[in-house]
């Protein structure tokens, strides 16, 4: 092995710059003929070092240093470490599509009959062969549109083959763009052609007469209760759900749990929905079990080269889309009102 380790040795010599005169190395400047020379490399190869030894190369080297952390004009520029794709930006959180039921559909719109301003006549026949209670219903037929709420995005064919993960990321991107578009048009929505008519636009508006915001929450709560309801989601602001909390007594103390609070937050015993899409200010007290999300295609992304002239320009196109609608069978199951 010691004889291998020296012809290795003697090649890097003679292609270092060394010379081989008579089978025995020259002394030259060359790496592998300062090696061979040594003290250390011949205590080993005479048997004086039998595991291992210090072999000290009388060679001058300049030291090097990255670019980075040199501080000089020069180094090497060490390459960083990447993360791959893009960084998601924050998108408004979907509360609706966890709080509400969904209704499969199957066409563009989505019909049914609900009863207008409904009065319970049923009462008392006093007396027999007397006529008895006759109930009035006002039919209303409702048709809810089936809208579509889609955004696309155009890249280079190469920077998605070269870029990993940068598809994914696109495609999170879009997706949840679209999320947050529907949730903005399930609070929103005018109702108007291509729209979809919103809470907002379909809630009874409730006008309160006491003077905190609890209290007008609450008292909106009561009425629905009375009514027959059984509301379970209070729609606030985050800003508006921070000035309720940070309510003080004239003692300075909060008057209930302040800043300290945790989950599953309530008003009154009914759970606090938190919608950045609602305009603080305003409140919707609701029984959900009356509202439905109408679910004719689920939110997906389709990428293809198809588009314009993506196929000669080498361009890919992604787009999200989905369709979507919100029937509210009874008004008077959701409340509208205003904190000011």
């Amino acid at each position: 092995k010691i004889d291998q380790l020296q012809d290795e040795i003697t090649d890097l010599a003679q292609k270092s710059g060394g010379m081989v005169l008579g089978g025995s190395i020259q002394p030259g400047k060359s790496l592998g003929s300062t090696f061979i020379n040594s003290d250390g490399f011949k205590a080993f190869r005479d048997g004086g070092a039998t595991n291992s030894g210090v072999v000290t190369a009388d060679l001058q080297f300049k030291s090097l240093t990255s670019l980075q952390g040199s501080g000089s004009a020069t180094g090497i520029d060490v390459a960083p470490t990447r993360q791959t794709g893009i960084v998601t930006p924050a998108f408004k959180p979907s509360r609706l599509y966890d709080l509400l039921s969904a209704t499969k559909v199957n066409s563009n719109s989505f019909s049914f009959t609900r009863v207008s301003g409904f009065t319970n006549a049923a009462t008392y026949q006093l007396t027999e062969g007397s006529q008895k209670a006759e109930q009035a219903l006002t039919p209303e037929n409702i048709v809810a549109q089936i809208c579509t709420v889609a955004v696309h995005h155009t890249s280079s064919k190469q920077v998605l083959a070269d870029e990993q993960g940068l598809a994914a990321s696109i495609n999170l991107i879009l997706s949840k763009a679209v999320m947050e578009s529907v949730e903005t048009q399930l609070v929103n929505g005018a109702g108007t052609s291509g729209t979809i008519g919103g809470l907002l636009s379909q809630a009874t508006n409730f006008v309160p007469t006491l003077t905190t915001k609890p209290e007008k929450i609450g008292e909106a709560i009561t009425t629905l209760l009375s009514g027959g309801y059984q509301p379970d989601a209070v729609l606030l602001n985050p800003a508006d759900w921070f000035d309720i909390r940070r309510e003080r007594a004239t003692g300075g103390e909060y008057v209930q749990a302040g800043w300290v609070g945790g989950e599953g937050q309530s008003l009154y015993d009914i759970p606090v929905v938190l919608v950045p899409s609602l305009a603080a200010g305003s409140v919707m007290v609701m029984d959900s079990s009356y509202v439905s999300i109408l679910d004719r295609e689920a939110p997906s992304v389709l990428m293809s080269s198809e588009h314009a002239n993506n196929f000669t320009e080498n361009n890919v196109t992604a787009l999200c889309e989905c369709r979507i609608g919100l029937a509210v069978y009874d008004q008077a199951a959701v409340m509208e009102l205003s904190l000011a």
